[in-house]
C-alpha cells in the first residue's frame, strides 16, 4: 500500500469530520445554491480548511455555516470565492468572501477582520477585488511549513479528534522548521493553521510531492513528529501506524513505526 492510499484509507474512515459549532445554526429555507461562474485559475491555497462563517446571501439573507474549503477562485465579476462543502446543507457551495460578514474557529474565536483572516488562512490577496499586496513574513512560513502541517493534521485526525495534546507537538514542529529558514512566525498562527486544516486526497497528493524536494534532515524530523503527534494521546492506531510507515518507505525508504 502506498502513502497516498493508506492516506486514502484515513479518510475514508475518518468521514466527515465537523466539531460542534460555537453557536446556532441559521439557514434560509429555501437556501439554494447561488449561480456564480468561476475561472478555473486558483487564486490562494485551499487545503480543506474547516471553520465558520456568517455569510450574507444576494437576497440580504444572513446565516451561519461551517464550511471546508477545497479551492479559492474568482467569477467573471472579479470577486474572491470559497468553494467547498456546507455541512449544514451536506452539498457544495460558492461563497463570495465580500459576502462574509465574520468567520469564526470552532473554539468559539472570533474573526471581524475577514479579509485579514482569510489572507491568514489561505494566502489569498488581502483585498477581495485582488489587488496586489506586499508579501508578509507568514506567508513565506505559511508556505514552508504547509506540507508538514499536512502530514501532523492527517495522524492527528485520524481518530476523528484534533487534541489540544497533538495541536501542540505539532506546532512545536513547524516553528522549529519555520526558524530553521530564517523566519519567526507567531506561534499562535501556526497552531490556528493547524486546527483548521482539514486534509483531502489532492492536498496529500500535492504535499508528497512537496516533501520530495525538502532536504533529507527535514523530512527524518516530519516523521519523528508524525510518530510523537500519535504518541501524543497515549494511544497508537493502525490507521495512524500504517500512515507514518507508508510515507517513510516512501521518502526514507523504511517503516519506522
Amino acid at each position: 500500500m502506498s502513502f497516498l492510499n493508506a492516506a486514502r484509507t484515513l479518510l475514508d474512515i475518518r468521514g466527515d469530520i465537523t466539531p460542534p459549532p460555537p453557536r446556532d445554526i441559521v439557514l434560509p429555507c429555501d437556501d439554494l445554491p447561488e449561480e456564480e461562474p468561476y475561472e478555473q485559475n486558483d487564486v490562494g491555497t485551499a487545503e480543506g480548511q474547516s471553520f465558520m462563517i456568517e455569510y450574507k446571501d444576494s437576497k440580504g439573507r444572513i446565516s451561519t455555516r461551517r464550511i471546508t474549503v477545497w479551492g479559492i477562485k474568482r467569477n467573471t465579476a472579479n470577486h474572491v470565492l470559497l468553494y467547498g462543502k456546507c455541512h449544514e446543507r451536506k452539498a457544495d457551495r460558492s461563497f463570495r468572501a465580500d459576502r462574509i460578514l465574520t468567520c469564526f474557529d470552532y473554539d468559539g474565536e472570533v474573526h471581524e477582520n475577514v479579509e485579514q483572516f482569510l489572507k491568514d488562512t489561505f494566502g489569498m490577496p488581502a483585498s477581495f477585488e485582488l489587488k496586489q499586496s506586499p508579501k508578509e513574513a507568514w506567508d513565506d512560513a505559511r508556505d514552508i511549513i504547509r506540507p508538514h502541517v499536512q502530514i501532523l493534521a492527517a495522524v492527528s485526525l485520524s481518530d476523528h479528534v484534533m487534541q489540544e495534546c497533538e495541536i501542540s507537538v505539532g506546532t512545536a514542529h513547524c516553528l522549529a522548521i519555520a526558524e530553521e529558514n530564517g523566519l519567526k512566525p507567531d506561534t499562535k498562527k501556526i497552531r490556528a493553521f493547524f486546527k483548521r486544516v482539514r486534509p483531502t486526497e489532492k492536498s496529500l497528493l500535492r504535499t508528497c510531492d512537496d516533501l520530495r524536494s525538502c532536504p533529507p534532515h527535514q523530512i527524518s524530523s516530519l516523521i519523528t513528529a508524525a510518530v510523537a503527534v500519535m504518541d501524543a494521546d497515549g494511544a497508537r492506531h493502525q490507521e495512524e501506524v500504517e500512515l507514518i510507515n507508508q510515507l517513510s518507505e516512501e521518502l526514507l525508504g523504511m517503516p519506522v513505526a
